[in-house]
């Protein structure tokens, strides 16, 4: 219903816009061709500007008419679309960057467990980084 009356009254915006410019008017009107009055008029008849005074008169009060029942029904519609808008939850805030040669914060979260004991030659330690080997007497 609001597209078609739209539609209608965009129409008739045009076409009074067409007629308001085609009438005689002291200047002489578009079709005057700015002569100011004389003869050579292209619609110089009085029943013509009976006409245009008449349609354009229609067209004012069809134009009126519209726009006041698309005031009607938009108003009616509900209010704006921000009304009904509903925000995305807040993420949660990215992690501060790591200063260097700190450890990773997956690293820092996490506990550290001992594959094997620190003594034993060539095994694994906390870290996953091999044992040192004892200093021996080579």
């Amino acid at each position: 219903m609001i597209l078609f009356l739209t539609l209608i009254h965009i129409t008739v915006a045009l076409l009074l816009v067409g007629f308001v410019l085609i009438q005689d008017t002291k200047g002489g009107g578009v079709f005057g061709m700015g002569g100011g009055g004389g003869s050579n008029q292209v619609m110089s008849s009085t029943g013509a500007a009976n006409f245009l005074v008449k349609a354009t008169r229609t067209l004012g009060i069809i134009f009126a008419a519209t726009s006041i029942a698309l005031t009607y029904l938009t108003s009616k519609h509900g209010g704006s679309v921000t009304d009904t808008y509903i925000p995305p939850p807040a993420a949660s805030a990215p992690a501060a960057p790591a200063a260097p040669g700190a450890p990773a914060a997956a690293d820092a979260a996490a506990p550290a467990k001992s594959t094997a004991d620190a003594s034993t030659p060539g095994k694994a330690t906390d870290a996953g980084k091999p044992a040192e080997a004892p200093k021996g007497d080579n």
